[in-house]
């Protein structure tokens, strides 16, 4: 427009034309609402098709994770059990890190640290608990239930039916780890009648 104003004497077509210009940018001083609603329904459309694939990947970055730690901590404890003839007790995560048995006292050939360390806490919020106890009928015999190893997304150390994990999220990992989704055999339990469980993944039973 700086040429336009310097066309004063010059000729009046060219003049004309570059003072109706100057009013278009004058009079145009943002969007018209027809251009509004279109970049709307523009972004609207955008959304619908973005937004389900963005969580499908998070919801799928959060399993894998989770199976990946579940694999880590299970080689752990493993480790532990052939190095030592013993397996930690219930609740202590400290033996994975350091010579310690969680009641005052060392472990007998403890050759760790078995992790770099302990995740804080799992994908789906909540903890990770070591469990080393006997409330899961892991050999699926209704009889009386073994000692077992296993590892728990929890919302708490003391086992229960809720949890923080989604019971879809939970379905998909029990059918990669144990080829079916069901909730009530093999090496992936949980509670399928709630919304969020509790998950629990075995690690060794005797």
């Amino acid at each position: 427009m700086v040429f336009c104003r310097s066309l004063v004497g010059e000729e009046s077509i060219l003049l004309a034309w570059c003072q109706g210009k100057i009013e278009e940018v004058r009079m145009r001083k943002g969007f018209t609402l027809i251009e509004l609603i279109v970049v709307i329904a523009i972004i609207a459309v955008l959304a619908a098709i973005i937004a389900p694939n963005a969580f499908k990947a998070i919801e799928k970055a959060n399993r894998s994770a989770t199976m990946a730690d579940y694999k880590s901590i299970k080689t752990a404890a493993l480790a532990i059990y052939t190095d030592a003839a013993i397996w930690p007790d219930d609740g202590c995560e400290e033996a994975f890190l350091a010579d310690d048995d969680c009641a005052g006292g060392t472990i007998t050939m403890w050759d760790g640290p078995y992790l770099e360390t302990w995740p804080s806490t799992t994908r789906f919020g909540g903890i990770y608990a070591y469990r080393n106890d006997a409330l899961i009928d892991w050999d699926d015999d209704a009889g009386t239930a073994v000692n077992a190893r296993y590892l728990a997304l929890a919302t708490a150390q003391a086992r229960a039916a809720a949890g923080p994990v989604p019971v879809a999220s939970a379905e998909k990992i029990d059918l990669a780890l144990d080829g079916t989704a069901d909730a009530a055999v093999g090496q992936v339990r949980y509670d399928d009648s709630l919304a969020l469980v509790e998950l629990d993944m075995l690690i060794s039973s005797d």
